[in-house]
């Protein structure tokens, strides 16, 4: 699987950015605190769905992971792969 493009309304510390992967290896580098393990975990929140806990595999309506903090009401994304 390749993912192409990742579109974040909301979530966590991102809303309304959009990233475009260029086809090969994608390496993501930046400074700590600056969403590399947060645009990971939309990724596989995307992906997979959310989980309330790592023992537990269902998604929850109420689950605050990673709730955007700018705009809680704008809360997703999508992924183009």
């Amino acid at each position: 699987m390749k993912v192409r493009r990742i579109s974040i309304d909301g979530y966590g510390r991102f809303a309304g950015r959009a990233l475009d992967f260029s086809p090969g290896l994608q390496i993501v580098i930046g400074p700590n605190e600056r969403g590399k393990s947060t645009i990971r975990a939309f990724i596989g929140d995307m992906l997979y769905g959310q989980k309330k806990a790592t023992t537990q595999r269902s998604y929850d309506e109420t689950n605050e992971l990673r709730t955007p903090w700018d705009s809680p009401d704008c809360y997703g994304g999508s992924l183009l792969y």
